[in-house]
């Protein structure tokens, strides 16, 4: 989806177990639209008709993005990972892996505490879970963050259960969005004066 070049934001999304994305990117699309453009990245294994779940094969979830970014003409560089659930497990550790090419994360309901080790190089993270499901996971990992002095908050998803986004989900997203855009630093672009 291409949206606006007022933030020129890139934002891959990575859905839950056997979920299909398509839902989760429209429930959003006007606040990402406001922000940049928004890919979303179909699971890598078969669960059944549309839906998939992740393998663990980084590489080649990595080759996925980049061939879709070529694709769609987009750089490979300052992307935003969007996870919910295991695509949240998934973006973390993208994200230690590649830390050149993913710079931030928002990161919702995982089914791991996220680690400040994993996500040491990030710019700044948004953790967030709905507030009819448990936020033990993300809000253990916002202390972890913060006590490692890695940029992050908390923010919870109203009326939620786990892989749903509430009643709001352009206005909690804009929220994430807004807040990434106020805490972590402009990205340096290959024409920027460097001193």
């Amino acid at each position: 989806m291409r949206g606006s070049k007022k933030h020129d934001d890139r934002f891959i999304f990575l859905s839950g177990m056997c979920s299909h994305p398509l839902g989760y990117a429209e429930a959003f699309a006007n606040a990402a639209a406001e922000h940049g453009d928004l890919i979303t990245l179909q699971g890598d294994v078969l669960c059944g008709g549309p839906f998939r779940k992740w393998s663990y094969d980084f590489p080649a979830i990595a080759k996925r993005i980049d061939a879709v970014l070529a694709a769609a003409g987009i750089e490979s560089r300052d992307l935003t990972l969007i996870g919910y659930s295991q695509g949240a497990e998934i973006a973390e550790r993208l994200a230690a892996r590649y830390p050149q090419k993913f710079t931030r994360v928002i990161l919702m309901s995982s089914p791991i505490v996220p680690s400040p080790d994993r996500l040491r190089s990030i710019d700044a993270a948004v953790f967030m879970a709905g507030t009819l499901e448990s936020q033990s996971n993300m809000r253990a990992g916002r202390q972890l963050l913060v006590q490692a002095h890695i940029p992050v908050t908390f923010l919870p998803i109203p009326g939620a259960r786990h892989g749903q986004f509430g009643a709001t989900p352009d206005a909690t997203m804009a929220g994430a969005l807004a807040w990434l855009d106020e805490n972590a630093p402009a990205p340096v672009t290959p024409g920027d004066l460097v001193r």
